[in-house]
């Protein structure tokens, strides 16, 4: 996984975390290219979203134990706001906080989505944004918002 050597893994290497939701707008015009790996996480279409959750907390733990250490976290949300999808990104975004609390080389958690986001669903990550701000123990992590327009598929050119 690491074009490196393993003792560098942990200093030399700028690491990204990009979580996708199913049916996420596309960022790819939000990412930095100045990083050396980019570790994804995406849901499945059919993947509930606790079980996405898990999947990623899981994958956090696992880069906790082998000292990855993130410079930039980014949470791209669908737009469905049920309290089943609102739980799942509290959990989401409470774990990188938390991995933040043990190593703090990340600078911050950028939460991405949908231009055509309710209301109600801005609403949301606005507290969910102020959650992991006012409840951290040390200095919070911080935390942007943004919401892109979905990207149109690109259409595919025939070879002649």
């Amino acid at each position: 996984m690491f074009s490196r050597a393993s003792s560098e893994a942990t200093t030399d290497i700028r690491r990204r975390l990009v979580i996708v939701e199913a049916g996420a707008a596309s960022l790819l015009q939000e990412l930095d290219p100045d990083f050396d790996d980019t570790i994804a996480v995406a849901q499945l279409p059919d993947e509930a979203p606790a079980a996405f959750a898990n999947r990623v907390l899981h994958r956090l733990g696992s880069a906790e134990r082998s000292r990855e250490i993130f410079q930039q976290a980014l949470l791209c949300v669908s737009a469905a706001n049920d309290a089943q999808a609102r739980a799942a990104r509290r959990l989401i975004a409470l774990g990188v906080a938390a991995q933040t609390a043990c190593r703090p080389a990340l600078s911050e958690l950028l939460v991405c989505g949908p231009s055509s986001a309710s209301l109600e669903q801005r609403q949301s990550l606005l507290e969910l944004a102020d959650e992991l701000v006012l409840a951290a123990e040390r200095t919070p992590l911080p935390v942007r918002l943004k919401f892109l327009e979905l990207a149109p598929p690109t259409p595919l050119k025939r070879s002649a």
